[in-house]
């Protein structure tokens, strides 16, 4: 199912017309408009063990109390929202990353794009302060809603995400759970005093591990895991500092080589084994090709979307002024509140071993968009170096296949999530039948 965001987009600058384009993307999941969580060193401190939170604890009773809240503003556009009622919702932090007066136009945009918003329930199992809604859009389209509150009362919002969710094979969402304040809540695993959240679907192997892009959640993949999980289990995951993710948050920077680190003791704590195929977007695609550089045995196919490829920042450095290519590497950092060093990041996968012959496909965005660079990037030169990198990674295995996503930007998931299932799809079946894939 296709929706043109940029709808939502336009209402949202026509309503604040201090805020740019270019602004609105340090907020946003590609063009779902997000609010972005102030993220500092603090440690959570939610509780990492292996039993359940009891339903009907604060927290659980506030998140639906909060997602409520947040549907009425919606679906009364947002016309009667004070800064007060805004202040009793919300926590400061996130009112310092946008002002009142941007987050209710936030709101009012999301009426006017969307239309009126219901609640169907939960895309997977809840943590006693963080849930991922699931809501039908009256434009027809549906959206996960990734929200997390503060650990104590007042329970205000901390992070919160709209991401639109079109099934990758055409059948509506289904909620994990309906009501959520009826739902027990899932804890935490504990990978060393530390809690991270990682949930399984489905029954079979290979396992399909997902990766999210940079400050993403699991949520990203909400339309795209119950087509997967009909034919194999999956497994998602929030690294730490993730917008709204429920996995406790550590200081930074954080490298590559510590998430993969987070993700294998996260993996023994699940008791999640391989054989495993990777999906990862954007810098996802550089941890999911460490992982596998690290661990050879236990990976066996892999799809990349629209992923980044560790030479980008050298050749933009090289093919634009000096100038350009700081402001555009300070605009990428104040969108970079997980607090990943990329530079570091890229030198790890520049040293790591080759990635072993397997299935891959890597899925390329069809389109950049320019409100993502800063004024005078030189686009047409972009998108040649986009279509070199995005060649160089199908290249990176024998019969590596490229495929392009000529409808989409950097979201392949939100617009054209179909052409990610079937590239999934066609890797399992290679997993399991090599003469397929060369067949093709």
């Amino acid at each position: 199912m296709m929706f043109d965001l940029e709808i939502v987009m336009d209402h949202f600058l026509e309503s604040t017309p201090s805020f740019t384009r270019r602004d609105l993307f340090r907020y946003s999941s590609a063009a779902a408009i997000a609010l972005a969580a102030g993220l500092g060193p603090t440690v959570s401190h939610t509780p990492s063990v292996a039993a359940k939170v009891p339903m009907g604890s604060p927290t659980t009773l506030a998140l639906a109390d909060r997602i409520d809240w947040f549907l009425a503003a919606v679906n009364s556009g947002g016309t009667t929202l004070t800064a007060t009622e805004l202040a009793e919702n919300i926590a400061p932090d996130l009112l310092t990353a946008m002002s009142p007066e941007q987050v209710i136009g936030f709101i009012q945009a999301l009426g006017s794009g969307y239309g009126a918003l219901t609640l169907q329930g939960t895309t997977r199992p809840q943590t006693a302060d963080q849930a991922i809604a699931l809501l039908a859009a009256e434009v027809g389209i549906q959206l996960a809603l990734p929200i997390r509150l503060e650990a104590t009362a007042p329970y205000r919002i901390v992070g919160l995400n709209v991401l639109p969710s079109p099934a990758a094979d055409g059948v509506p969402l289904l909620p994990e759970v309906a009501d959520i304040r009826s739902a027990t809540a899932t804890s935490l695993f504990d990978i060393g005093g530390r809690g991270m959240y990682g949930t399984a679907m489905g029954r079979g192997g290979p396992t399909v591990i997902f990766e999210a892009g940079l400050t993403d959640s699991a949520a990203t993949w909400a339309g795209i895991l119950p087509a997967v999980a009909a034919v194999t289990q999956v497994f998602s995951y929030d690294r730490a500092n993730t917008t709204a993710g429920a996995s406790d948050r550590v200081a930074g920077p954080r490298t590559a080589n510590v998430v993969v680190d987070d993700l294998h003791a996260l993996l023994m704590a699940a008791e999640v084994s391989g054989p495993f195929v990777f999906v990862g977007h954007s810098v996802g695609g550089i941890f999911a090709r460490l992982f596998a550089s690290r661990y050879p045995d236990e990976v066996v196919g892999m799809v990349l979307v629209d992923a980044s490829h560790e030479e980008q920042d050298m050749r933009r450095q090289a093919m634009v002024p000096a100038e350009l290519f700081a402001t555009e590497q300070q605009f990428l950092q104040a969108s970079n509140t997980e607090g990943i060093d990329l530079t570091a990041s890229f030198a790890e996968m520049r040293t790591a071993a080759a990635l072993k012959p397997m299935p891959l496909a890597v899925l390329s965005a069809g389109y950049n968009d320019p409100a993502m660079y800063p004024d005078g990037w030189p686009m047409e030169t972009e998108a040649e170096l986009h279509r070199e990198l995005q060649d160089d990674l199908a290249r990176l295995v024998p019969d590596g296949r490229l495929v392009i996503a000529e409808q989409s930007g950097h979201y392949i998931q939100q617009t054209q999530s179909d052409l990610i299932l079937a590239a999934i799809l066609d890797v399992l079946h290679a997993v399991s039948d090599p003469i397929y894939w060369h067949a093709q």
